[in-house]
Formats: structure tokens, C-alpha cells, sequence
């Protein structure tokens, strides 16, 4: 069965193609409708997916055309978003299989494709992304050796082909016949399709010479053999750098588990080697797609990204693996080229959804840091939430639902008292039933956005009875999204995490790449929890920061301020709290340091500012200098709240006394 997908969003154009493809359906893909119609003219298909998003209407009026043209195929319709009276007349005029609405959730679409699509079988296709890890080291060596002979291979039919034209020599065309059979045979086994179809179009025009249908010396049989041996030799490079998908065999039992993405297969095999020698389970995609495939119902601890993959980009691929239910939180790092600006390659990896930047070209115990560095980051308190629902049985369903996706959860019959728990819960999301008890969900929307403090955390509501003036109602009164009961688990652990990680992302993280004042303070909290660590604190100040902006630009600014984080960051690794204090410092605190090794530690990263060389928007460039105050405090037992008060005095103090 052959399958087509048109949709100009690569992400969701390249998920349906894997889906299409696990249930047996070799699958194209196009981004616009010229290319899919130039398609339709020259193959047959048994199934098209269009997307509502193609201008003018254009995919609706792709599928009417092939229904009016007697095409008995199934077709698929996938759109931001399909009414009631929209899918009744989509049923009458295409007769869809299924109607998606974006953004899709992989397992759906492939359990419903599955179902609906006739002659589908599901679980059919296994590549290297899917099978065991025992046979993916052997797979691999197996395509990497057969990769290293297919050149060989390929100039001895070359030669095998010139002696036969040169000599006319019916022994020398039967030998190239079975040299181009039999690499045909093994192509195909080995999954290179270019050069397997090449050869077999070479056995072919070699079989009309054996069978004395065409004349050993015909010029025009020797003009096409020699254009197919060149497009089989041009072809080659792409095949022998086709084997994209390295999964190492310890990659199920590792203590730590990777996913590196790039398209330079040498950067990925550089990266394989290195993680077995450091028990680090890696599996590697060059595109897109492949990372899709790897992806599904997969679990990471981190991901390795660069800049510029194929087929839509980093951040297209950053934003979908943050939609997957286990991977919303993965720490991701961009991996960038060394001979960018610090502070510029750290904004650019913030852009694309990274947490921090790794220069390339990588070494080994560059590579090991930044694992360590971002298994750490993995670490940070579970996210909570906060379920408001008078039926106990969900709310006990609900709380082992998050556990397997690393949620904690509070549930709350009733909302008696919530707004004054708020500081003692600390929720990430409040998910709550739009009727209730005493209070509703609208009224504790209202609650919640004129509470000061917990104004800005995400509320999603429930309901059974979604309704046009409800949402308006709903949204009137500061919800972040209404879910419609009953719940499917997918969806509503899926809308979770991503409500969380996007509104983590937006309160979190300041334009500098340190965490706001609010989300330093919390870290903060998190770290020092148990009020039994010693707090060292810091305080640094950009000299004449105002003089900067006015001579140079904010933009300048804002360049100098990232690049103080980035010295920080990159000195103290992950030791350190790093945030944004006001309009011209950066605060920081580690965790059990003392003063006098705050100060040591410190000292290297003021050095590291000073050294630091920046450039104005007309290309001046100009450097800084930093005044640095450190406090400390080793009390233990402290009370926590009294403990942060006494790290914000001394960082206030150490700013006052400038050094």
C-alpha cells in the first residue's frame, strides 16, 4: 500500500508519514499541493492525508477532485480545528477515514489510523529505531560493511559493463547481468532503494542482449546502461552516509539515556563512541523524521540538538518532543560551532528551546560534562499539581496517571482555603471541575489571578457540559484551556505537561538566560528545602551598565548581560542558581559552598567577564568590568523562609558595599 501526506507543517507531516509507515504504508511526503499533484499523475495511492492549513482550500478541493474522479482510496483530514457542522459536511463530500485535530498526538493517530484504514497492519514495519536493542548493534555493523563494499561492488559491474561494450562479448554482458541481479537483491535487503532500483534497470537492459532482443552493439542499450552506472556512482555518497539511525547496544540498560540529533553522521558516530565508553545509552537521528521514530514511547534523560537539522529545523523538533507525555521536561542542549559569540550561541540555543549551548566540534570529556550537566538540570523538583474535583475516584485515578509521568499531585475536594495554601503548595498547574461545591471552577480562576503572588499560574478547567458561553466565561475569568469530560488519558496528561512547560519556560526565564527574580527565589527554596545546607550568595554588578546602553544600545545591554550568565554558567557548571536581580545585576547562590570558596570560585568567573570582548550594533567593539559581592551564611536548621531572607539582605548588602 502506498500512502501521501500533504501538510506544510514538516512535524506533523513527518509524524503521520511514521505512523502510515508502522502500519505498513510506504509513505511520501509534500509541504504543498504542486508537488502532490505531479505525484497523483505518475503513482497510484490507497491513501492521502491532507491538511486544512494549505491555502485557498486546497486540500479539501485535492480530495473532492479525486472523489469526483472515482478514486476509492482512503483519505485523511487534519486541521487546527474541525466544528460540528464542519465535519458533517467533510463526511458528506470526501468520506474521510479520521479527522484529526492538531496538534496530534502520536498514539492516537496511529491506533485510529489502524483501525479505520482497510488492508492496514499494524506493528508490520521495524527499522533500526524499533528493534531491540540486542539486534541494533548487529544491524548497524551489518549496513556499515555492507556500505563499505557496495563502491567495489558497484565498479566491478562498471567494468564488467565496459568489457562487455568494448568486446562484445556475450560471457562479459551475462557476468554484468548477474553482478547488477545480485546487487539489486542485497540493496533492497540492506534498505538502499537508489541503488537497488538502478541495478535492477541495469539487469533488465542487460536481459534484452541475453535473450537476442536487442544487438550486443546497439549504441542507444550502452548510452542507458552507462547513464544508470552514473546515476548508481553519483548516488553512492548518499548511500554509504545513509546508515543515520546509531543506536548502541546498551542503550536499554544504561543508567543514562541520550538522544543526539544532527546531520553530520561523522558527529554522530564520534558521539557513539564516546558514550560507550561511558555508559551512556545514545540513539541518533539525522532528520526530523528519524527523531520522531526514535522518539515514540521512548524515554530520554537528554537530548543533543544542532542548529539547522533538515526538514523544518531545531525548534520545530524542540517544540514536539516537548508535547510527548515523559519527554515535556528533557533537558535539551544546542550544539553549536565554536567561533560563535558566547552570549549569542547561549540566546540561540534559549530561541530553540535549549537549555544551554555545547560548541562544536565536541570532545570527549566536553561531551560527558554536558550529559552530566544535563541529567542534573532532569533533576529539579517534580512539577504539582492541583486537582479540584468532588469525585474521589478520579482524583485517585489522576494521581497515579502523573506519578508515571513524574507529576505530583494534590488533590482537593472542595476549593474552601486554596488561595491561602497557595504559598504552602507552591502549584506548577490547578486543574479544576467547573462545578463544585461552594466554590466554582470560573470563581477560582478569579481567586487565583487577584492572588498577587500566584496570579500567573496556569488554571485548566473541566467540564461536562462544554458549551460556547462557558469557554467565554471560562476565559473570561483567567482559564488557561477547557477540557471536555470524560478525559482521555493521552490528552489530558499531554495538555498538562505542556501547560506546565510552557508557562515554566514564560516565568522562568529571562530574556539573559537566567531565571527570573520569582523563579531564583523558588529554586532557591527548592534547594535549601530542608534549611540543614550552608547558602554562599553573590551579588554581580555591571560597571556603568547605563553608560553601555546610551553609548552602545540596550541591545548591546542585553548582549553584556548574557554573557556575564554565560561566564557563570560555564565556571560553576550546574553548582550555582543563577538570576536576574535587577536591571544590571545577576544574583547567584550555590548550595553548601562556603564564603571563602564562593569567593575563589567567583574571582575565576569576574576574570572570565573581564577577558570577554563585546561588539555594539554599528560592529565597536568594548569590554566590561564587574564588581563582585559575596555573603554567606553556614547557620543550619534555620527556618527556610528566614534563611532567604538573610541571603536577599546579604546579597542587598554586598551590592551596597560594591566588592
Amino acid at each position: 500500500m502506498r500512502g501521501l501526506v500533504v501538510d506544510p507543517e514538516p512535524l506533523s507531516r513527518n509524524m503521520m508519514r511514521v505512523a502510515l509507515e508502522r502500519i505498513g504504508i510506504v509513505c511520501e511526503g509534500f509541504a504543498d499541493l504542486a508537488h502532490a499533484e505531479a505525484a497523483l499523475k505518475t503513482r497510484e495511492f490507497d491513501v492521502v492525508v491532507v491538511d486544512g492549513a494549505l491555502p485557498s482550500e486546497g486540500g479539501l478541493n485535492l480530495l473532492r477532485r479525486l472523489r469526483r474522479g472515482r478514486w476509492r482510496g482512503s483519505c485523511v483530514y487534519t486541521a487546527e480545528l474541525v466544528t460540528d457542522a464542519q465535519m458533517q459536511e467533510l463526511s458528506r463530500e470526501i468520506a474521510p477515514r479520521a479527522i484529526f485535530m492538531k496538534p496530534l498526538n502520536f498514539a492516537e493517530v496511529e491506533t485510529r489510523l489502524a483501525r479505520a484504514i482497510p488492508g492496514a497492519q499494524p506493528g508490520l514495519v521495524h527499522d533500526e529505531a524499533h528493534v531491540p536493542a540486542s539486534w541494533s548493534g548487529a544491524l548497524r555493523k551489518s549496513r556499515n560493511e555492507f556500505a563499505q563494499r557496495l563502491a567495489r561492488w558497484v565498479e566491478e559491474l562498471a567494468v564488467a559493463a565496459e568489457t562487455a561494450q568494448s568486446q562484445r562479448s556475450g560471457k562479459h554482458a551475462a557476468e554484468a547481468r548477474r553482478l547488477a541481479a545480485s546487487l539489486a537483491e542485497e540493496c533492497r535487503k540492506q534498505a538502499f532503494p537508489i541503488v537497488a532500483e538502478t541495478a535492477e534497470a541495469v539487469a533488465v537492459s542487460l536481459d534484452e542482449v541475453l535473450a537476442g532482443r536487442r544487438d550486443i552493439g546497439s549504441k542507444s542499450l550502452w548510452d542507458r546502461v552507462e547513464t544508470l552506472l552514473k546515476v548508481m556512482d553519483a548516488s553512492l555518497p548518499e548511500t554509504a552516509t545513509a546508515i543515520s539511525t546509531v543506536a548502541t547496544d546498551q542503550f536499554e540498560k544504561a543508567s543514562t539515556r541520550v538522544l543526539a540529533v544532527a546531520s553530520d553522521l561523522d558527529l554522530l558516530r564520534k558521539l557513539a563512541d564516546f558514550s560507550e565508553r561511558h555508559d551512556i545509552g545514545l540513539l541518533t537521528a539525522r532528520s526530523i523524521k528519524e527523531a520522531v521514530r526514535i522518539s515514540i514511547r521512548r524515554k530520554f534523560d537528554a537530548a543533543l540538538l544542532t542548529e539547522g537539522l533538515p526538514d523544518g529545523g531545531t525548534s520545530l523538533l524542540t517544540e514536539w518532543l516537548r508535547r510527548q507525555p515523559g519527554l515535556s521536561e528533557m533537558p535539551i542542549a544546542l550544539m553549536v560551532p565554536s567561533g560563535n559569540d558566547a552570549a549569542q550561541s547561549a540566546n540561540a540555543a534559549r530561541a530553540q528551546g535549549a537549555r544551554f549551548a555545547v560548541p562544536l566540534p565536541i570532545d570527549e570529556n566536553a561531551f560527558v560534562a554536558a550529559i552530566a550537566r544535563l541529567t542534573k538540570q532532569r533533576a529539579r523538583r517534580p512539577a504539582r499539581v492541583v486537582l479540584i474535583d468532588d469525585d474521589p475516584e478520579f482524583g485517585e485515578g489522576s494521581r497515579l496517571l502523573f506519578a508515571k509521568h513524574g507529576l505530583t499531585l494534590i488533590y482537593l475536594p472542595s476549593a474552601a482555603g486554596l488561595v491561602q495554601r497557595l504559598d504552602e503548595i507552591r502549584p506548577d498547574l490547578i486543574v479544576a471541575d467547573v462545578v463544585l461545591p461552594i466554590i466554582s471552577g470560573i470563581e477560582i480562576c478569579r481567586q487565583v489571578r487577584a492572588a498577587p503572588d500566584w496570579s500567573t499560574v496556569p488554571v485548566l478547567l473541566t467540564t461536562t457540559q462544554d458549551t460556547p458561553s462557558l469557554r467565554v466565561a471560562a476565559y473570561r475569568a483567567g482559564a488557561d484551556g477547557v477540557l471536555n469530560r470524560p478525559l482521555q488519558d493521552d490528552e489530558f496528561v499531554t495538555r498538562v505537561l505542556t501547560t506546565i512547560e510552557r508557562m515554566r519556560a514564560l516565568r522562568e526565564t529571562d530574556p539573559t538566560g537566567a531565571l527570573t527574580r520569582a523563579a531564583f527565589l523558588s529554586a532557591t527554596r527548592d534547594a535549601f528545602g530542608d534549611g540543614q545546607k550552608a547558602l554562599a550568595g553573590a551579588l554581580f554588578d555591571v560597571d556603568f551598565f547605563h553608560e553601555i546602553n546610551s553609548a552602545y544600545g540596550i541591545a548591546a545591554g542585553d548582549r553584556v548581560l548574557s554573557g556575564v550568565v554565560a561566564s557563570i554558567v560555564d565556571v560553576l557548571a550546574d553548582d550555582a542558581i543563577v538570576g536576574r536581580w535587577g536591571s544590571d545585576q545577576i544574583a547567584v547562590s550555590i548550595p553548601g559552598e562556603s564564603r571563602s570558596g564562593a569567593i575563589t570560585r567567583l574571582t575565576r568567573v569576574a576574570q572570565k567577564i573581564r577577558a570577554m570582548t563585546f561588539q555594539s550594533g554599528s560592529g565597536k567593539r568594548f569590554q566590561v568590568s564587574v564588581q563582585l559581592g559575596v555573603s554567606a551564611t553556614d547557620r543550619t536548621g534555620a527556618n527556610l523562609e528566614t534563611l532567604l531572607r538573610e541571603v536577599e539582605t546579604n546579597l542587598r548588602t554586598a551590592k551596597k558595599a560594591r566588592g
